[in-house]
């Protein structure tokens, strides 16, 4: 079962950003169907490896986007950025030093961290695209 779900209401009507907000659910997916068969720690590392590196990646396409339109909060929405990947990053470190392992509440923060700022943070800069 599905953690996150696409809906179309998720969509910014940019076709980039819509793959990769799909992708990022995928991801999301997958660790939440390795821990229901858990397989949690067993695959964890990669998929943080990869959470981590494609999350900076679709910052960094985003803020590409933000600084060719006249996007007037792309300081305030890098922040979140920002905020995000040190946090995944530090779930990633303490991971890998054997001090985390995978839990409900960290699956649970993802989730709700990406489906908020689809909803609402992404959504802000539609009109400027």
């Amino acid at each position: 079962m599905a953690i996150v779900e696409w809906r179309e209401e998720m969509s910014v009507n940019n076709t980039l950003i819509d793959m990769q907000h799909k992708h990022l659910i995928g991801i999301i997916n997958r660790l939440g169907e390795a821990m229901q068969q858990g397989k949690a720690n067993v695959v964890l590392g990669g998929l943080i490896d990869e959470l981590v590196s494609y999350t900076v990646k679709h910052f960094r396409d985003e803020e590409r986007l933000f600084a060719a339109s006249a996007y007037p909060h792309t300081d305030k929405h890098r922040e979140k950025h920002v905020a995000l990947v040190a946090k995944v990053e530090e779930f990633q470190k303490g991971f890998a030093a054997g001090r985390a392992s995978m839990s409900i509440s960290v699956l649970n923060f993802l989730k709700d961290w990406l489906t908020e700022h689809i909803m609402k943070t992404d959504k802000t800069y539609m009109p400027y695209l």
